[in-house]
């Protein structure tokens, strides 16, 4: 299954009406695009704040490549596209195509991690950073963990993600301040430009 994550910055003059609004378009994309088999979204957990935190998520799965781009073609898609560039801030969106085997279950809490190698990041430095982020599956609260480069055509795309599913809110405050995601960050750190991370807790919704 291949699954779209899209994460969204949004401006500081959104109000609360206009944040409604893009979650009821992010909800038709479910229903109105065929394409579509599956995935969730939400707002970013009160409370969190730092470098790189985004405002909301998508997160959609499809068939494979094809399925897709008929999604992007979709008017439905183009329209909800449209609205929500008009919210976030231009040329932040966070976006990256991948591959899991497993969807989040509603209520469950997502932490979602989209992220740029450096200029220096070597193969192997690469695939520690990739085979430590996988680890993390198996610490207190997890109830699982993927850590995937990207699989699409899109060339604006980041290079990686690091999804995780905890089962509920305070099992991710719990894991987020614990030393394994500390162990784990410290060696994902000198492999990715911190400057072009983004990230966002949010719990799911479908």
């Amino acid at each position: 299954m291949l699954r779209h994550t899209a994460l969204f910055l949004l401006g500081e003059t959104v109000t609360a009406a206009d944040r409604q609004a893009m979650l009821d378009g992010l909800a038709s994309l479910f229903t109105e695009c065929p394409t579509v088999r599956g995935g969730d979204y939400g707002e970013a957990l009160p409370g969190d704040d730092g470098a790189g935190r985004y405002d909301v998520a998508l997160h959609l799965d499809f068939d494979g490549l094809d399925e897709y781009e008929e999604y992007v073609a979709h008017p439905v898609h183009v329209a909800v596209s449209s609205f929500n560039a008009t919210l976030a801030v231009e040329g932040t969106t966070a976006r990256i195509d991948w591959e899991h085997d497993r969807p989040a279950a509603a209520g469950a809490v997502r932490h979602c991690e989209v992220l740029e190698w450096n200029r220096v990041a070597d193969a192997s430095a690469r695939r520690a950073a990739l085979d430590t982020a996988a680890s993390i599956a198996v610490a207190d609260g997890v109830v699982s963990a993927v850590a995937a480069e990207n699989a699409g055509r899109d060339r604006r795309a980041a290079h990686w993600i690091l999804d995780v599913e905890l089962a509920d809110e305070t099992a991710a405050r719990s894991f987020l301040t614990g030393a394994g995601y500390r162990e784990v960050a410290a060696v994902v750190a000198p492999a990715v430009d911190g400057s072009r991370t983004a990230w966002i807790t949010h719990l799911v919704r479908r």
